[in-house]
């Protein structure tokens, strides 16, 4: 039996912040995401896209949040990861939401334009069916890390 396979677009836009001697930057957008293929009797496959990199400039200990502007349709999770700078802490994947996760953690004061990458994955369950094309921002925040 033939079963019809979920297609799914996200596209994405990373933003960034900037104060006083503190710099975060991305490098753009990541392309489109799209969820096209699935093991029989499985959820479809996930894709992912590390396309984009961000730069980080701070002179105090520092950490990245990440949040997305609207919640992700039903069946559907977008999780990023951020590369750490040396003697940081990357927090692994993170499940976006729109409310503000810790993704790197103890950024050392005095780090200069350190560029790492970032990693978008796309997940889907069978649940999620067709989904309409959507885009979704995705917020990275740079913040004092007491």
């Amino acid at each position: 039996m033939m079963r019809r396979v979920p297609q799914l677009l996200v596209l994405l836009t990373a933003l960034s912040t900037r104060a006083n001697a503190q710099l975060l930057s991305v490098s753009g957008n990541p392309g489109a995401l799209n969820v096209v293929g699935a093991t029989p009797g499985s959820n479809p496959n996930s894709v992912s896209n590390a396309s984009t990199t961000y730069t980080v400039t701070v002179i105090f200990r520092a950490k990245i949040a990440v949040s997305i502007n609207s919640a992700m349709p039903s069946g559907l999770t977008l999780s990023v990861t951020l590369a750490a700078p040396p003697s940081a802490v990357s927090q692994g994947a993170i499940a976006l939401s729109t409310t503000a996760q810790d993704a790197v953690k103890g950024i050392p004061l005095g780090t200069v334009l350190s560029t790492r990458g970032v990693t978008y994955v796309l997940s889907a369950t069978a649940a999620a069916g067709v989904v309409a094309s959507t885009t979704r921002t995705v917020t990275l925040t740079l913040l004092p890390d007491p």
